[in-house]
């Protein structure tokens, strides 16, 4: 009946926690106890809140102070009371630890360095036969809301060689002796250091109470390998075994001997004959789904101050370790464990903040090259990995996969951050980490300068003479006249001459004659300048547009009415566009489309544009950094004589000048447009910072910092 109750508030245990469960944490029950599978980064907040629901306990805890999180690597599932021993194990591994408060009621997080004065004193009969599983409940696992942290009153302290050694083996912070009256002593510390000291305790005060504790230092074998070793070397040699005990130092760096003086020299001896420098060898290593530089840097937090040389081979992926046999085991032993662990535990979250390129930009690189499976993993154990690559963009998660392949990978980029949030394997975690700083380049600017140049010549020649007589002879009245327009009137005494422009002459005889002579010569030269300026990034598209908008009018008209509207626009001006690319050499690929329109007259009715002439240039061409470039032009050259005569008369020599009128007209027209580009590569913006006060000094705009001049102090 009993078992049957726990096995039904396991089950509801465990659905309470799966709902509260989230990524990193997962639940299994089969035909035993619960379990509980954990993987990935967990707050230790989220960790104490899983604790309490799963083992239905009462803790107390300050979220603000737990706001670290731990890295979990489990290669396998674990119980309710394996679950509760990680927890306080990772509590002291970042400062705190679980008391028992005195008078209260379930228990409470504190830190280390406050846990003795705060957890409530119990006696050693209490700390060695109380069980704790009979204050939770008969159907509770033994250990399981046991405090992490003990303070035990010993009535019976050992002698002052006996206290040294225990002061030896507590932990720091947090442990300590404090020394009552009448020979009690007070021993406070992690629970598992206790029942080591305590144990320690009932060795020198038992049979053995005249044995003597020495420490060993040891410099070519960890303490807690050459403590299992000398174990069982020791063991071995029946039956003359050495009497006595070994301990892995609180500082982890020396083996602690309690023993009989008269065995002390055995023990020395047998770990003299252990603490000796292996041959090096030299193995290669290949993490299949972990980063190596993460392996590497694990190896040398185990092998630390150990004769091993640990090199991070990142073209092929692979680790060369070159240390004696114990510490090639001990590799061999990491890298199998890292290998085996299951799917869900190998896919951390990294986070990457970009600082110089869009996140959308990165993100969709990144995403084409996981479609075209180059961050394959190939690792995977089984067809149950075979997922495929999930790329989230700005319109939202998008599938770019090829087909089913190993390994997953997600990328979503927080536009509001730039930054990218990927889930993958750490091995591709780290080439993607690699990719992602050489992708984040803070790309130059170019300043492009583009001149546009118009120029216009033009000369006209006009020399003419008209006759005009009357001869009258009795009734009869006879006109002749040789008229090309220079005048008006004819043979009118009043007649006008028109605009007297250029060399005009006239010789007038009213009611006889006249005669008119005009020479006019007309010279036009012309310049037109547009200098546009524009900032670009690399590869970029910049556009400036510079347009004056001609309206006309538009007449609807019917049987009865006539009615007018506005008929649109006519555009003239000027339109630069410009994409540049930028080469590591001093040059740039340039993509520009340059319009230069104007209009040229007067509509000839309000209903249509007036008419409007363009020139347009569009072309990519290759030009170097800093130099002013001609990208091409355009030259109209017009050559025209016109000549008005009498026939006959204005072809006899001499007197055919009298009889003609001749104009001659010379026109040029050139447009050319120049470009300057001026790459921008300084880190700190001074070259952008110069050219802008220049621009801003030409137009006299202040730039709004003081102006720092130098004064005499008497």
């Amino acid at each position: 009946m009993r078992s049957n109750v726990r096995g039904l508030r396991h089950m509801i245990c465990a659905g309470v926690c799966a709902l509260i469960a989230g990524p990193g944490v997962s639940f299994a029950q089969l035909s035993g106890p619960p379990t509980v599978a954990l993987a990935g980064d967990l707050s230790l907040a989220r960790l104490l809140d899983l604790c309490a629901q799963r083992l239905r306990l009462n803790i107390d805890y300050d979220a603000q102070a737990l706001k670290a999180t731990a890295t979990i690597r489990l290669g396998r599932e674990i119980a309710d009371g394996e679950l509760w021993d990680l927890t306080n194990r990772i509590l002291a591994s970042r400062g705190f630890t679980t008391i028992e408060p005195p008078g209260g009621v379930g228990l409470s997080v504190v830190r280390l360095q406050d846990a003795a004065a705060a957890c409530r004193v119990v006696t050693l009969s209490e700390f060695v036969t109380t069980d704790e599983a009979s204050r939770l409940g008969p159907d509770s696992d033994c250990g399981i809301g046991r405090p992490g942290f003990r303070s035990v009153l010993i009535p019976r302290g050992p002698s002052a060689a006996g206290l040294e050694t225990l002061r030896q083996m507590l932990g720091k912070p947090g442990g300590a002796i404090t020394v009552l009256g009448g020979g009690a002593i007070l021993i406070s510390d992690t629970h598992s250091r206790l029942e080591q000291a305590i144990d320690l305790l009932g060795r020198l005060e038992g049979p053995q109470a005249g044995c003597s504790t020495e420490r060993i230092e040891v410099r070519h074998v960890p303490p807690s390998r050459m403590v299992d070793v000398a174990k069982r070397l020791a063991s071995a040699r029946t039956p003359s075994a050495p009497r006595g005990d070994l301990f892995v130092s609180a500082d982890d760096r020396a083996v602690v001997v309690v023993c009989p003086a008269e065995d002390e020299p055995a023990w020395r001896g047998i770990i003299g004959s252990l603490d000796v420098p292996g041959d090096a060898e030299r193995r290669t290593y290949v993490p299949r789904h972990h980063a190596p530089g993460d392996v590497a840097a694990l190896l040398e937090q185990l092998l630390s101050g150990e004769a091993a040389d640990i090199v991070v081979d990142s073209l092929t992926g692979s680790i060369i370790v070159s240390a004696p046999g114990w510490a090639q085991s001990i590799t061999s032993e990491l890298i199998e464990r890292l290998d085996a662990m299951p799917p869900s535990a190998r896919r951390p979250v990294r986070h990457f903040t970009l600082r110089n390129r869009p996140v959308s930009e990165v993100a969709s690189v990144l995403g084409g090259l996981i479609a075209s499976g180059t961050f394959d993993a190939g690792g995977a154990d089984s067809a149950d990995s075979a997922l495929a690559p999930e790329v989230a963009t700005e319109d939202g998660l998008k599938h770019a996969a090829a087909g089913a392949r190993r390994g997953s990978i997600s990328i979503t980029p927080d536009e509001a951050a730039n930054a990218l949030i990927v889930v993958a394997e750490p091995l591709v975690l780290e080439r993607l980490a690699r990719l992602i700083e050489d992708l984040d380049v803070r790309q130059p600017q170019v300043q492009v300068e583009v001149l546009l140049i118009s120029l216009t010549e033009g000369q006209t020649r006009d020399l003419g003479v008209e006759i005009d007589a009357l001869i009258r002879s009795g009734n009869l009245s006879t006109r002749l006249a040789s008229l090309f327009g220079l005048s008006s009137g004819g043979a009118d005494p009043a007649r006008s001459v028109g605009d007297p422009a250029g060399l005009t002459g006239l010789v007038l005889s009213p009611g006889e004659f006249t005669v008119v002579l005009r020479a006019l010569e007309t010279l036009n030269q012309g310049r037109s300048l547009s200098m546009p300026r524009l900032l670009v990034m690399n590869n970029q598209q910049g556009t400036l547009d510079a347009v004056l908008q001609q309206p006309f009018i538009s007449v609807n008209a019917s049987d009865t009415v006539a009615t007018t509207s506005f008929g649109g626009t006519s555009d003239a001006g000027t339109t630069v566009t410009v994409r540049p690319q930028i080469s590591e050499a001093a040059h740039l690929l340039l993509e520009y489309s340059v319009s230069l329109s104007a209009f040229v007259g007067e509509a000839s009715n309000p209903s249509i544009p007036p008419p409007r002439q363009q020139t347009r240039m569009q072309s990519v061409a290759t030009i170097p950094d800093g130099f002013t470039i001609a990208l091409g032009g355009i030259e109209v050259v017009s050559d025209g004589d016109a000549e008005s005569r009498i026939p006959i008369v204005g072809s006899v020599p001499i007197i055919k000048e009298a009889f003609r009128s001749r104009s001659r007209n010379q026109s040029r027209s050139r447009f050319y447009v120049f470009l300057r580009a001026s790459v921008l590569r300084d880190r700190g913006f001074e070259d952008l910072k110069y050219l802008s006060e220049v621009g801003a000094e030409d137009v006299g705009i202040d730039d709004g910092w003081p102006r720092v001049e130098p004064r005499i102090i008497r």
